[in-house]
């Protein structure tokens, strides 16, 4: 009878243990999901914050070189407060030069829906582990309107 029990307590053992094994995979799959989650938001966070940056810079362009500065029809990679780039192809993408080693890139597209009104949209992307196969998988979009606001 002695020799019963002692498997029975085993057997109790082995099933604690189980429960517990399924409890502590349930906390990491849900740490795991919780992590990601922060990165993306962080990433998504990033983007906006450069592409936010990047409309200030071509905002700037425009009034210390003039409103015919950003020249509609083009696409660029790079801008600073001095000039953009040379023009890029409008489905290419330009890598952010922001130090170290950057995931992000940016495309800037200029557009006059109408004279006297630019669309400036800066599109920031990147790719990540999350993505399957292709560049920049996720993107970021900011869009504003400049006007001659001198005359």
């Amino acid at each position: 009878m002695k020799n019963k029990k002692q498997g029975q307590i085993l057997l109790e053992v082995v099933f604690a243990l189980g429960a517990v094994m399924l409890v502590l995979i349930g906390l990491t799959v849900a740490a795991n999901t919780s992590l990601k989650g922060i990165r993306k938001g962080k990433e998504v966070s990033l983007a906006a914050d450069y592409g936010q940056q990047t409309i200030e810079v071509l905002r700037t362009l425009r009034d210390r070189e003039g409103f015919d500065s950003l020249v509609a029809g083009n696409c660029y990679g790079e801008v600073s407060e001095a000039i953009l780039s040379d023009p890029i192809s409008c489905s290419g993408w330009s890598a952010l030069s922001i130090g170290g080693d950057s995931i992000f890139f940016r495309r800037i597209n200029i557009t006059e829906p109408v004279i006297g009104r630019k669309e400036v949209v800066v599109t920031i992307g990147w790719t990540d582990s999350d993505c399957s196969g292709g560049t920049n998988c996720h993107i970021v979009e900011t869009t504003s309107f400049f006007t001659e606001w001198e005359k």
